[in-house]
């Protein structure tokens, strides 16, 4: 099913570019011609497969703060920053902001703009940025906050000189992380299987070797496992859950409190690599108990049971084959909703894939093989 993600506030950018003139004549340019460009900004789409939301869509769709990078296209000045500037909205819905430049006469120059808008990133970011390749490749750590979630978008228009009708264009941002989440988590231990009394108590629920940061262009880099990730400038990012008290994970009803975390995009190589090792994973960790009574510790062990991302181990149907967003591993702007039941003891770490396993067997009794008559004389 899809949500639709409509960014609830409009961005007027007005670029009114100023140039040189004479103090007594301020109506004469000298040097430049003034230029002017109406920028909204508008959200799009969200792919998703959650069932019911766990957070306010509203929330995630907050701009608090925005870059926006000008980038000439002219002869021999492609890329060339132009303009960088950032704003800041308190209230996270953003009003009209001027941002003041000029287009230089006797030059090449058209008043062409490349223009890319990055949302939330962290103050300063781009400062300094000398190209566009240069403010693309900057990089912006993930946030766990659902209020504040990175947003790229870009456009391209060549500026007005005519400031009341200005140019306008429409940038469509998409947020550059996806949303993992844990819907739904329960036990179903065969009665006549290996562990017909068998329970599970869970402590945690985290990602493992989520990326942790990635560039304005989508390289994202420096894998994370939340379990252990600790950083004193970011606890508040760590991709963990952890229960105080570790919880016996139900039958029936399920446990449906939702857990979810932001993550950037970790798209499965092609052919997927079958031991995952790259692979963001969504992992439950607890208590397996043998017998089920928790009594003693001989019969209870450390167990994970890790989710690979977006590995859907079921048949797909032509239509899901064809759009290209299962199997493919975590994609940017996407909700990701896992529901997991638990048969079976889980593994020793996380590092370990649990796949099931599938045999058909075909009973056939056969025939007696033969008859033997035996007769007996007393």
């Amino acid at each position: 099913m899809k949500n639709r993600f409509f960014l609830l506030v409009g961005i007027g950018v007005l670029l009114a570019m100023s140039s040189c003139s004479r103090d007594n004549d301020p109506l004469v340019v000298k040097r430049g011609e003034p230029a002017t460009l109406k920028l909204t900004l508008k959200g799009t789409d969200v792919n998703t497969r959650a069932i019911t939301p766990v957070v306010s869509q509203t929330e995630e769709n907050e701009v608090n703060r925005v870059t926006v990078g000008l980038f000439k296209t002219n002869s021999g000045e492609v890329g060339k920053t132009d303009i960088i500037k950032e704003f800041v909205f308190a209230d996270g819905n953003p009003t009209t902001i001027e941002i003041k430049g000029a287009i230089i006469h006797g030059t090449a120059d058209d008043g062409n703009r490349d223009v890319v808008v990055v949302a939330n990133a962290d103050e300063n970011t781009f400062a300094g940025a000398a190209t566009k390749t240069e403010f693309l490749s900057r990089l912006i750590n993930l946030k766990q906050t659902m209020t504040n979630l990175p947003m790229v978008g870009d456009g391209n228009k060549t500026l007005s000189t005519d400031i009341v009708n200005p140019a306008k264009l429409t940038i469509n941002l998409t947020r550059m992380v996806a949303r993992v989440q844990l819907s739904s988590l329960s036990t179903d231990f065969d009665p006549a299987g290996q562990y017909p009394n068998a329970k599970f108590k869970a402590d945690g629920i985290y990602l493992y070797k989520a990326n942790g940061t990635s560039q304005a262009n989508g390289t994202v880099s420096n894998p994370l496992d939340g379990w252990i990730y600790q950083d004193p400038i970011s606890l508040a990012y760590t991709l963990r859950d952890v229960f105080s008290t570790p919880f016996e994970v139900p039958k029936s009803p399920a446990y449906t409190i939702n857990h979810y975390f932001y993550t950037f995009p970790n798209e499965f190589p092609s052919p997927i690599d079958l031991t995952f090792d790259d692979a963001t994973r969504l992992v439950i960790r607890g208590t397996f108990d043998n017998d089920g009574d928790f009594n003693t510790t001989s019969d209870q062990s450390t167990s994970f049971y890790p989710v690979v991302v977006n590995r859907i181990l079921r048949q797909l149907t032509p239509a899901e084959i064809a759009g290209g967003n299962y199997n493919t591993g975590i994609k940017r702007n996407t909700i990701y909703s896992i529901s997991v039941v638990i048969k079976n003891k889980g593994v020793d770490n996380p590092y370990i894939i649990i796949d099931p396993g599938y045999l058909i067997i075909t009973l056939e009794p056969q025939d007696w093989l033969l008859t033997i008559d035996q007769p007996v004389d007393f």
